[in-house]
């Protein structure tokens, strides 16, 4: 009698394979704030929809067997994401929970996200209309602030947040009384990135526009902070940021109210920094002074690779005239890319699209270092020339294009952006006829902050 055939099955396979498959599952993280993410909408919600599709795949695949359930437990919890809505409280609930009554399930957290919005078009500010939605947002950064104190082997942190008087994220994450400030009752020892967006009531009142500080003094004690992302942080009255960041290479502020001050003491406080960008959303100037960010970044003028600076928001006063520019970058000897703004880099009081043929005192392949490979300059125009060619016309992009073979022999990608569209059919061409992609980027406008 010939035997029984069985066909083979996934459990046939040993542990260690079994463990390579299910990470195909895991969830795909996100780096950016939720500013950050949501310029490209349509990627944003095709990421948070296919880790909703994983994520019910592998709770379905767990239910059939209590083996593959064993095996997939540290896959299965090493990441939570969620949103700030009615349609995700009583999943961090549950998530509380379980990992309260089975505190080893804590440990394989490496992952926390939270946004407002999700894939679907639940959002936060739609939420707000219901019956007792204060009441739930309160609860809901309570909740998550212990979830997050739970789980000690957190590498990376992707949080959005409303801070105010009443409802807050930080104030359970952050020891005030504590002497140096830490980060939560573990010190996030382990945690490699945080990405932070902060939603406050109104700029400069409260306690609320000061927890940016706040968080800033308490990551000096996280030996393994790699990166630090922030979008939507004001200045308050704390005391500012005293002492080195151990490890932090990556700093970028963007859509921030931040005095400037503020800014150079961050980056003078991180002498290993790779990576710096900061753009303001708004700011009215009590003093910008950019050659002190230069002194602060040209201690790092041989690690540098990425440096962006966008003051386009910024309200400037009569004491910051006659503005100077941020600097010759051109010793920097590891800068691969620059994303800045005509007045940062040029100090012109007259935006190149306003005045074409104005003559620079300077060249800006002058400023630039050798070794750059990707030039962005965003520009606004003060008196809506914005929608024709006039780029083609601008004398300082022509000597760009002249000087790039001698000056600028690694310099692959130009743009130019701008809010609105632009062309500049001659100009292409010209930088193509020297090895350079021109291109004119419109800047998307964020509806989903």
């Amino acid at each position: 009698m010939s035997p029984t055939y069985r066909r083979p099955s996934l459990l046939d396979l040993p542990d260690e394979i079994l463990l390579q498959i299910l990470a195909y599952l895991r969830i795909i993280r996100s780096y950016k704030t939720q500013s950050q993410a949501f310029r490209l909408k349509q990627e944003e919600i095709t990421r948070q929809s296919k880790n909703r599709q994983r994520e019910a795949a592998f709770y379905s695949l767990c239910l059939t067997s209590k083996r593959l359930h064993r095996v997939a437990t540290p896959v299965l919890y090493e990441a939570f994401v969620n949103t700030t809505t009615w349609q995700g409280f009583k999943p961090l609930c549950l998530f509380l929970r379980t990992i309260s009554q089975c505190s080893s399930l804590a440990y394989h957290v490496q992952y926390i996200e939270n946004r407002l919005w999700d894939y679907l078009g639940n959002g936060l500010y739609d939420d707000l209309e219901f019956y007792g939605a204060t009441e739930m947002v309160r609860e809901y950064y309570e909740t998550l602030a212990t979830v997050i104190r739970l789980c000690r082997n957190i590498s990376h942190l992707t949080v959005v947040s409303l801070e105010t008087a009443e409802v807050s994220l930080w104030r359970g994450l952050i020891q005030l009384k504590s002497s140096p400030t830490q980060m939560a009752s573990h010190g996030f020892l382990k945690l490699h990135t945080l990405c932070l967006q902060i939603h406050t009531e109104d700029y400069g009142l409260g306690e609320e526009s000061s927890w940016f500080r706040r968080i800033a003094n308490a990551l000096l004690t996280v030996p393994t902070l790699k990166t630090l992302r922030a979008s939507g942080v004001t200045s308050g009255d704390s005391a500012f940021v005293t002492g080195e960041y151990q490890s932090l290479e990556t700093i970028d502020i963007s859509e921030c109210i931040l005095d400037f001050d503020e800014v150079v003491q961050i980056a003078s406080a991180s002498p290993k920094l790779k990576h710096f960008g900061c753009s303001w959303a708004y700011l009215n100037s009590q003093g910008f002074h950019l050659p002190d960010l230069y002194a602060s970044l040209n201690t790092q003028k041989k690690s540098l690779e990425y440096l962006c600076l966008d003051t386009r928001e910024v309200r400037f006063c009569a004491e910051d005239f006659p503005f100077q520019p941020f600097g010759s970058i051109r010793d920097f000897e590891a800068l691969k890319t620059i994303e800045m703004c005509e007045m940062s880099l040029l100090a012109n009081t007259m935006s190149l699209l306003d005045f074409p043929d104005q003559r620079l005192p300077i060249r800006i392949s002058e400023l630039l270092p050798p070794c750059l490979e990707s030039l962005s300059i965003m520009v606004k125009s003060e008196y809506g020339y914005n929608d024709d060619c006039r780029v083609d016309e601008v004398f300082a992009l022509w000597d760009l294009a002249d000087d790039c073979s001698k000056m600028l022999p690694y310099l692959r990608k130009v743009q130019i952006k701008s809010v609105y569209e632009l062309s500049a059919l001659l100009l292409t061409s010209r930088y193509r006829e020297v090895g350079v992609t021109l291109s004119l980027v419109k800047e998307q406008i964020n509806h989903y902050d």
